[in-house]
């Protein structure tokens, strides 16, 4: 049997990261759910640009992450690219908190 190795740290650190992203995005998921529901009942754009927003503040960094990181693009591309995420997200939360329904 072999056994499991990692980068970047011991093995029990590494598997303690991935669970707690698992648990960010999972939380992320079910947040936004949520939102998208209350915009289901209200037809509140306001809610729907939360929704949307919390997710691509917290969710689609992670998992932008995870993959460019899995398909060996360089550090600086993969911090780029989620940090443009965040940003994007936050973009929309303001849109959500400002704008007029």
């Amino acid at each position: 049997m072999q056994g499991v190795t990692t980068t970047g740290g011991p093995t029990i650190l590494v598997l303690t990261l991935f669970v707690g992203v698992f648990a960010s995005v999972a939380l992320a998921s079910v947040i936004a759910y949520r939102a998208y529901r209350a915009y289901q009942r209200t037809h509140s754009t306001r809610l729907l640009a939360l929704s949307a927003g919390l997710f691509t503040i917290v969710a689609v960094p992670k998992v932008l992450n995870i993959v460019l990181s899995t398909l060996r693009y360089s550090a600086e591309t993969t911090s780029t690219v989620a940090a443009t995420a965040r940003l994007a997200g936050l973009c929309i939360v303001l849109y959500a908190i400002y704008a007029g329904d």
